[in-house]
């Protein structure tokens, strides 16, 4: 039930939902009897048609003049009204409608738009009878329920607004029912038929395929909303192509009302395509464009943050619906703030923050009810529910409300997410040790690999769960490889992650080291193989692996060695997770050289490592390490521990066949000689220092302008990219977390998708910093860099002065030069500098490969 892009009504902006119809408002449904006359096309004979005239005249300003065409149409209804002329009262009154609508009152235009109705339709005109005058009135109350057609769409009432059209149609000349087709895709396209809504918006263009002034609206209208329902079809060319035309007939018509409504629309596209950095470029000018018109600008951006949550981007989206709820609310947005808010607590539930999750999911609940929308209410529940499934223990209470909200669900139209939530109701009765009830919230058969798997382990048959959960897997990987648009790689890539998620809690109930670490890999990366243990081995040699597992509040870890394979539960999460803020906090407190900090970054790192490495150390003693985290542990500083502030230590998000073929290329292939690139920022006192320190390190380096294209272009075609510049890490948008150079940052989502250079080295204070959603993603410029190709990534994970730097990078790269691994020049820099803040992310314990040398740096591409 996602809020849908911007989409109009009589050819006029219609950015949202709002509230719910007075309590008084009649509804404008279809009077039965005889077929209705032929509709005439005027209404001859009557005293008062010039004032008619007037009147109608106010319709189309009502768009572009909304407080003008409001005045003056209160003028005309009350001059209607001394006269007793009800044709020139319903089309005053459908004027006034749609004014109050552009000034943002929803639920008024609804009501304004009803009295047209039932004053066209009341006794004594509008019955099909009673000569010209009377005649017409039926046409009048068709057109006020053409206006009413997008507009109860757009409230949450898609099929209310279906039989509104059938009632209008009747009595509506052929160019009319043009408009209104345009005006039924808002509706079709809020029921899901998208198809149908394209189909409606041809027969409209078609049909005034030759416009006269006052429809030249409506044209523009059926083109935006064509290209809406297009783009939800994904075919995004032609919606494109749609929305540009759009935009060009209403600047020419000078209707830029309509001119900002295609441009808010283009963010939301350029999500859906899954181009984030040109979405939220998009997003700067709609936000100029939109700038005095409130609640059109927030709903942009509720409609951008919905693409965002479908493409799997929950920490993007939350900062959007951040801004956009509280503007929804000061508008009196009614619908559109509930559903906002919807969304906003599905984010909350996304970013690990159940609290919040919960406490909105339930306010958003009894809206939902208060407005009379009850289909919409489990979906509030639900999301309420997860949230508190997040933080506390399951019992047979929480476990009858899930059930429910699993039937209610179902019951309302929401039959996926009913199946889906019948599957966790499942999962909660057999951990209460209730199989019959277990058994009966499964589907007949299974249903779904989860279902099917869930039912093999009640009957005993873990392996054979074990089994089907892989094969699942493996199909979701296929469907994430071959997916045609974000939207669906993301929703494959969820089931995936809680296929495996349901494999490693079964592995961890078996205590079997190699499922466990098999499982988790597929949890965190996977749209890839995970490795095998055996192959493992043999990549690592006599490097250690150590990955972190949590479970359920609980951590464990998985520890591979040349002489064994073992599973080591190290108790309460939160616990870690505290100690790991805390040693972060300390240190940030040291490099500001606060001089209360004292010993205090000691303390914190010795407690760090009591509690997470302790269990293994003689395991781990003396070995180079692979480390790969889960939740917090993604930002803390390894080498800050003191049993690893000499040991090279490489971070990774997970052991797959890819990270695999990632290491053997990282080691092969040295030449004496790697094409090195280095960049120094603006607003660095000693760039200038570090960048000659690191040139004079590597024979033929070459120092590259800090802009944008220049440095895409060294990601492009050098081996080792060095960038001495201001970091910036965004925890509300990691995407938008980047580095300062001379024009603007370079963000995570302006990288390119492949990059070609095997090292990369920031040494900016809080580049290497990430956020990890549910899955296992690092989410931030390091994890960026990975997934575009690097092989390796050195940066800072906190705040670091100028000069520590300067001092670190120099014996880096002198050590680097000497050819050895980036994580062993690592970490004899920080020994050597006493600076732990730095980490090696990727394949960090092999030499860099090469095999660039005939590569050129072109440092005037476009870096998108």
């Amino acid at each position: 039930m996602d809020p849908r892009p911007s989409v109009i009504a009589d050819g006029h902006p219609l950015p949202g939902d709002g509230t719910e119809p007075h309590m008084g408002a009649v509804r404008p449904e279809a009077r039965s009897g005889s077929r209705p006359p032929k509709p005439p096309e005027s209404a001859g004979g009557c005293p008062h048609e010039g004032l008619m005239r007037v009147a109608e005249g106010l319709v189309p300003m009502a768009g572009v003049r909304p407080e003008v065409g409001w005045e003056r149409g209160w003028e005309v209804l009350r001059e209607g009204e001394r006269r007793g002329c009800r044709r020139v009262q319903v089309v005053a009154r459908r004027a006034v409608a749609l004014a109050t609508r552009e000034l943002g009152d929803l639920a008024g235009a609804d009501e304004h738009l009803c009295r047209a109705v039932e004053l066209a339709t009341s006794a004594g005109g509008g019955t099909g009878h009673g000569g010209p005058c009377a005649a017409d009135l039926d046409r009048r109350a068709a057109q006020a329920r053409l206006s009413l057609v997008a507009i109860r769409a757009e409230r949450g009432l898609p099929e209310e607004a279906l039989g509104i059209a059938e009632a209008a149609m009747p009595y509506l000349t052929q160019r009319e029912r043009g408009k209104l087709g345009s005006n039924l895709a808002v509706a079709l396209v809020r029921l899901g038929r998208c198809g149908d809504a394209v189909a409606a918006c041809d027969g409209a263009l078609e049909t005034l395929s030759r416009a006269v002034a006052d429809e030249v609206v409506f044209v523009a209208g059926a083109l935006l909303n064509r290209g809406l329902a297009l783009a939800m079809l994904h075919r995004y060319q032609e919606a494109e192509r749609d929305i540009a035309h759009c935009a060009r007939v209403a600047e020419r018509a000078g209707l830029g009302h309509l001119v900002r409504l295609a441009q808010a629309n283009l963010p939301f596209l350029a999500v859906s395509r899954g181009r984030i950095a040109a979405a939220f470029r998009a997003c700067q000018v709609a936000e100029r464009v939109l700038a005095g018109f409130p609640e059109r600008l927030a709903a942009m951006r509720a409609d951008v943050a919905s693409a965002l949550l479908d493409s799997g981007l929950p920490f993007e989206a939350r900062m959007l619906l951040e801004q956009a709820v509280p503007s929804l609310a000061s508008c009196g947005a009614g619908v559109a703030l509930t559903d906002a808010r919807l969304l906003l607590a599905r984010a909350e539930l996304l970013t690990g923050d159940p609290g919040r999750a919960e406490a909105t999911a339930s306010a958003v609940r009894e809206e939902f009810a208060g407005q009379g929308r009850g289909r919409h209410v489990p979906l509030a529940e639900e999301i309420r529910l997860r949230a508190r499934l997040a933080v506390a223990a399951p019992d047979p209470s929480l476990c009858r409300e899930v059930s429910a909200c699993a039937d209610e669900l179902a019951v309302h139209g929401w039959p996926a997410e009913g199946a889906e939530l019948a599957l966790v109701a499942a999962g909660l009765a057999a951990a209460l040790g209730d199989r019959a009830a277990a058994e009966a919230r499964l589907p007949p058969g299974g249903g779904d690999t989860h279902g099917v798997a869930m039912r093999a382990v009640l009957r005993g048959d873990v392996p054979g769960a074990c089994a089907v959960l892989k094969e699942g897997v493996a199909e979701q990987r296929a469907r994430v490889r071959d997916a045609a648009h974000p939207a669906e790689a993301a929703r494959a890539r969820a089931q995936a992650v809680r296929l495996a998620g349901y494999g490693l809690e079964l592995a961890l109930e078996s205590g079997r080291p190699g499922e466990v670490l098999s499982w988790a890999t597929a949890s965190r990366v996977p749209e890839e193989r995970p490795l095998a243990v055996d192959r493992l081995r043999e990549v690592l040699g006599d490097a250690a692996l150590v990955a972190f597992v949590r479970h359920g509040g609980v951590l464990a870890a998985v520890t591979v060695t040349p002489r064994r394979v073992a599973l080591h539960r190290l108790g309460s999460a939160g616990v870690v997770a505290e100690l790991a803020v805390r040693l972060r906090y300390a240190m940030r407190r040291a490099a500001r050289r606060d001089g209360v900090a004292g010993r205090e970054p000691e303390r914190a790192a010795a407690a760090v490592q009591r509690r997470l490495l302790r269990p293994m150390a003689a395991e781990l003693s003396g070995r180079e390490l692979v480390v790969v985290p889960a939740g917090t542990l993604h930002t803390l500083p390894w080498a800050a521990l003191p049993s690893l502030r000499e040991v090279p230590v490489s971070v990774c998000a997970g052991v797959t066949e890819e990270w695999a073929r990632g290491w053997a290329r990282t080691g092969a292939g040295l030449r004496a000689g790697p094409r090195v690139a280095v960049v120094a920022g603006p607003g660095l006192a000693h760039a200038r220092a570090e960048a000659d320190a690191v040139v004079a390190c590597h024979p033929g380096a070459v120092e590259v302008p800090p802009s944008k294209a220049s440095v895409v272009a060294a990601l492009a075609g050098a081996d080792v990219v060095h960038v001495a510049a201001h970091g910036r890490f965004c925890p509300r948008a990691p995407l938008l977390s980047g580095v300062e150079l001379a024009d603007g940052s370079l963000s995570a989502c302006e990288l390119p998708a492949a990059a070609a250079a095997r090292l990369v080295v920031l040494s900016a204070c809080d580049a290497g910093m990430a956020r990890s959603p549910e899955g296992g993603l690092r989410l931030g410029l390091v994890g960026a860099l990975l997934a575009g190709g690097a092989a390796c990534v050195v940066a800072g994970l906190l705040p670091v002065r100028d000069d520590e730097s300067l001092a670190l990078m120099a014996v880096f790269h002198e050590v680097l030069g000497r050819g050895r691994a980036p994580a062993r020049a690592l970490a004899d820099a920080g020994a050597k500098a006493g600076l732990y803040s730095f980490a090696c992310f990727g394949n960090g314990l092999q030499p860099v490969s090469t095999g660039l040398s005939g590569s050129v740096i072109q440092c005037d591409q476009d870096p998108m």
